[in-house]
């Protein structure tokens, strides 16, 4: 996750895009603030990270994984909390499909409540689920670092096309 976040932060920054990074090394933002789980207290931050920049995009990097193995490819979740969301979804699920597997049938979908952070922002939000962790073709690809750069700039064009897409209206 961290090294697709960081490629795409390059490629973003080539672009003249300016990127804040929830994290930059691979360890959770939990603050010592009396919340007794580290992963309510790191989600807490992200939020409020965001909350301090009201103007930006919120875009996550996740890898996906379930019991059964035959699942496989990108998939994308937006906010229900700002329309935009889900233009950003979508530009991004196309560049995947385009870039890096042309027979992902799979659609941008509506977060429900169980994403904390795409429940609760209300700026253009998603998180893109990489790939299956769990099946092991797809776990070989994930682990390669340019197929990482592919994942990173299909993410690129799904941005740049959303921004696009909000320059016309």
């Amino acid at each position: 996750n961290l090294k697709i976040s960081k490629d795409l932060k390059d490629f973003l920054e080539y672009f003249g895009f300016n990127v804040i990074m929830t994290r930059e090394s691979d360890v959770s933002i939990e603050s010592d603030n009396g919340k007794k789980n580290k992963k309510t207290s790191d989600l807490y931050n992200r939020l409020n990270s965001m909350k301090e920049n009201p103007d930006a995009i919120f875009v996550s990097i996740h890898m996906n994984s379930f019991p059964e193995k035959k699942y496989s490819g990108l998939q994308v979740y937006y906010s229900k909390n700002d329309p935009m969301s889900r233009t950003l979804a979508e530009g991004i699920q196309s560049a995947a499909k385009l870039f890096l597997d042309p027979d992902n049938t799979r659609r941008a979908k509506e977060a429900n409540s169980s994403i904390y952070l795409l429940d609760r922002l209300e700026c253009p939000a998603v998180m893109v689920e990489c790939g299956f962790l769990s099946t092991p073709d797809e776990c070989e690809k994930l682990s390669q670092k340019d197929y990482q750069k592919e994942l990173s700039f299909s993410i690129l064009c799904g941005i740049i096309n959303y921004i696009e897409e909000i320059d016309k209206n």
